[in-house]
């Protein structure tokens, strides 16, 4: 009987050695693990955020009127399709651009042939108010402000671009 509980004794200190290394390495195996999955975590958060940042950045310098920035299109990824977006976006701002200085420079050589000339030129817009006069129109109405405020009481020369007529 003493032999059977001393072999009995061995079999169970055997079964606990046995577990307590199963609890290693299953402890091990489960460290491995979270590691990998932390580090597959990190790698994927890397190649969605750092597009991202690229993108946003790209975007901020073409707001702040840089149209020139190089934009990634060789990319085989779901960003293509915010990178092409970004790159139609930066050929329209630039043919807007070019399109609104192309306007504002023929407006302004509009507007110094119609400070030249010596005719009183007043333009309006849909609502009849008044969105330009010229040098020679406000200095008339300057000579002549008493004799219109006979008329028209709130009349003032210094506020009538602006004014309704």
């Amino acid at each position: 009987m003493d032999l059977q509980i001393r072999v009995a004794g061995g079999e169970i200190q055997h079964v606990r050695d046995e577990s307590a290394r199963a609890f290693i390495i299953i402890s091990a195996l489960l460290v491995c693990g979270l590691l990998l999955a932390a580090l597959g975590a990190w790698l994927l958060m890397r190649a969605i955020v750092r597009p991202i940042n690229d993108v946003t950045a790209m975007l901020h310098r073409m707001t702040d009127g840089q149209l020139d920035v190089a934009i990634d299109t060789t990319r085989r990824d779901e960003m293509i399709v915010i990178f092409d977006a970004a790159k139609s976006m930066r050929i329209k701002l630039g043919a807007d651009m070019a399109e609104a200085r192309r306007v504002a420079n023929e407006n302004l050589r509009i507007r110094e042939a119609l400070d030249s000339v010596t005719t009183n030129v007043r333009i309006a817009d849909n609502n009849g108010r008044v969105i330009y006069a010229n040098k020679t129109l406000l200095d008339t109405l300057r000579r002549t402000e008493v004799e219109i405020r006979k008329r028209v009481p709130t009349f003032s020369a210094e506020h009538f671009i602006g004014s309704d007529i």
